[in-house]
């Protein structure tokens, strides 16, 4: 996942849906922070909020990938490189399984309220 081509996947439209977006972008960063080169934590710093502005401005009204982002970059500044790349990926890993999780209990969770032959109506792009 390349991060241009990300950029432009958000902004076509190809991607919908707040979480589906959330999950791009949090995939697509994890790549540019995988491809990384940088030799010191401003570089690598850097890096990444580059790549983060490009995909926020991909899609300026997509709240869901902000937060995650705000999460992937909570108190990462002070760290050294290789502090920083770890903290980076472990945030990153942890906020795709909290999609996950989110995910399993909403299903749980509807799947005892809903009764069979149940008329449902949904959201748009509702990944739920």
């Amino acid at each position: 996942m390349e991060l241009n081509d990300s950029v432009r996947q958000i902004k076509e439209l190809k991607v919908q849906g707040a979480e589906m977006i959330a999950r791009f972008a949090l995939e697509t960063i994890r790549n540019v922070l995988k491809q990384s080169n940088a030799d010191s934590a401003g570089l690598l710093y850097s890096e990444m909020a580059d790549a983060r502005k490009k995909l926020a401005a991909a899609r300026p009204t997509e709240p869901c990938m902000f937060n995650a982002f705000k999460y992937v970059f909570m108190d990462v500044k002070n760290e050294s490189t290789i502090e920083m790349y770890k903290s980076f990926l472990e945030r990153i890993e942890l906020a795709l399984k909290h999609f996950d999780f989110a995910q399993q209990t909403i299903a749980k969770i509807a799947s005892q309220k809903v009764k069979n032959g149940s008329i449902i109506f949904t959201h748009c792009h509702s990944s739920t």
